[in-house]
């Protein structure tokens, strides 16, 4: 009985080791693609169709694979695809994968595979700001302003942040989408500027603000003395205001045009005027600040005069 039983055992361990073996591992295991944040590995199945199940170890390369599979851990949910794609992976990350058969028709498992070289997913494309920010041919009411792009593919636009010297910045854009160079225009003569700007890179986004302000003073007009006496014949008031000015003048051209324009150039509001002395020019709407009033003459002489909105 005792050899009869020997026997048995032995038998059964034979079938079973035997049923093992022919639990073939895969072979030829490939990096189909990667991107940043997925890697697709496929192999070559060296068992019967029906027992085309395998399970996956994944881990960062150099580290000792545990056996444990990582993607499938039960036999109830092993990988049926082949190609299998890995996502919701870290970018730049090399990683080494390791793969094993299940076989269906003897509940076995076959020893693991692993690719000869470690593979990483792909670095995220950054967007880099623009650097060398330059100013040119600065006039009384416009100023160029050019950089260097530091993209590949190239930026294809840019964004700028234009305010009066020793402004906060708020990130908010005063000029959208402009090429490069670009020309600044609606400024106040004799008046200090400074600039921001940020890239804007095609399926990446926007690279962050350029890190220091570039800064440029505008000029008087070319004739200066007769700009600040003709200045001085118009009176802004009241100034602060939070609901409307006047305009009193002693000038005697009349004013075609008013424009408002904000600390970067942008017209707000405008009207003409074809009058000597404005009442009531409303500033609802408006949000508090410092403004620019632009009054065009009959001779189209330009005068400028600074209004704050409460």
């Amino acid at each position: 009985m005792k050899t009869f039983l020997l026997l048995l055992l032995a038998i059964l361990f034979s079938v079973c080791f035997a049923d093992a073996q022919n639990c073939l591992p895969p072979s030829n295991l490939t990096l189909n693609n990667a991107t940043a944040s997925s890697l697709e590995y496929t192999w070559i199945n060296n068992n019967a169709a029906a027992d085309s199940l395998w399970d996956m170890e994944v881990s960062l390369c150099g580290l000792t694979p545990s056996g444990i599979p990582t993607v499938s851990s039960t036999i109830t949910n092993p990988i049926s695809f082949n190609p299998y794609h890995l996502v919701g992976l870290s970018s730049a990350t090399s990683m080494r994968v390791y793969v094993r058969s299940y076989c269906t028709s003897t509940n076995s498992y076959s020893p693991w595979i692993t690719s000869d070289t470690c593979f990483s997913t792909l670095t995220v494309p950054s967007c880099q700001p623009p650097t060398n920010i330059s100013i040119s041919n600065i006039s009384s009411d416009t100023a160029d302003i050019a950089w260097i792009d530091n993209n590949t593919p190239p930026s294809l636009s840019w964004d700028l942040e234009v305010g009066i010297q020793n402004f906060i910045p708020t990130g908010i854009p005063t000029h959208t989408m402009v090429t490069n160079p670009y020309t600044l225009s609606g400024l106040a003569p004799n008046t200090t500027y400074c600039a921001y700007v940020r890239s804007r890179c095609p399926s990446v986004g926007f690279s962050v603000w350029s890190t220091n302000p570039t800064c440029f003073t505008t000029q008087y007009p070319t004739n200066t003395v007769n700009y600040n006496n003709i200045s001085k014949q118009f009176t802004i008031y009241p100034n602060p205001t939070s609901n409307s000015f006047n305009i009193k003048s002693n000038y005697s051209e009349k004013i075609k045009q008013i424009t408002i324009v904000d600390i970067s150039g942008k017209a707000i509001k405008s009207f003409d005027a074809n009058t000597k002395n404005i009442n009531t020019f409303k500033v609802n709407g408006i949000e508090p600040g410092v403004y620019y009033c632009k009054f065009i003459l009959e001779k189209q002489q330009r005068v400028i005069k600074k209004v704050v909105v409460q």
